[in-house]
């Protein structure tokens, strides 16, 4: 039987894949995003160019601690950079060029409760905390603090033994924010409780259940 090697920093696992929701297994899941866009508009008196790109990576890793029960954490990293020009017609008005470079990068912990609906449609209840940090230099130079909590329903649906479509979106959601402009001395902060379907909050992805075995070598003595 052929055997597929994964290799997490220095350990090497060997995955034995089932589609069920049994103790012991674990399940990856997360989203990869880049943008990259480059907008240029004309008038009668002024032309420009506003240029952005976006990188954003959320991987998440949950152990299924007992039947349909499993929980997990999960990292993100964003790198976000923007920059626009305005150019006047009239060449004594100048130009203006302002820009923003922000990274953020933030933890959370998660957990995921499965009702077996059929045997491949499971209804799921999820839950998450997470913190996070940003910060923007440039026009202005600020530093940012997260911290959220949000609950909401979702569906997963077995393609196969190993992978499911996962869908779900944050039904009650509450974060704080707060900001300090590190030029102009000025904080400020964001709190936010709400019960909403807005569906801005609607995920959809890939989730890859597995279950890990220590490799052991065999040695001849």
């Amino acid at each position: 039987m052929k055997k597929i090697l994964f290799f997490i920093t220095t350990v090497i696992f060997i995955f034995n894949c089932n589609g069920q929701i049994e103790e012991g297994k674990f399940s990856i899941e997360g989203s990869l995003n880049l943008t990259n866009s480059n907008t240029t508009s004309f008038g009668d008196f002024t032309n420009g160019t506003d240029k952005e790109f976006q990188f954003m990576v959320t991987p998440t890793v949950q152990k299924i601690v007992k039947n349909n029960l499993s929980i997990g954490a999960g990292i993100s990293f964003q790198k976000l950079y923007s920059k626009s020009t305005s150019n006047s017609n009239d060449p004594s008005m100048g130009s203006s060029t302002s820009s923003s470079n922000n990274t953020s990068i933030g933890i959370s912990l998660n957990s995921t409760k499965y009702y077996t609906l059929t045997e491949k449609f499971y209804f799921t209840i999820n839950g998450g905390i997470g913190i996070g940090r940003g910060t923007t230099k440039d026009s202005p130079n600020y530093r940012s603090n997260y911290f959220g909590i949000a609950v909401g329903p979702g569906v997963d649906y077995f393609l196969n033994s190993s992978f499911a479509l996962s869908s779900s979106f944050n039904l009650l959601n509450y974060y704080t924010i707060s900001t300090k402009d590190t030029d102009a001395n000025f904080t400020s902060t964001t709190n936010y409780f709400g019960l909403s379907l807005n569906q801005s909050s609607f995920f959809i992805g890939i989730k890859y259940f597995f279950v890990p075995k220590a490799k052991i070598e065999e040695r001849d003595f």
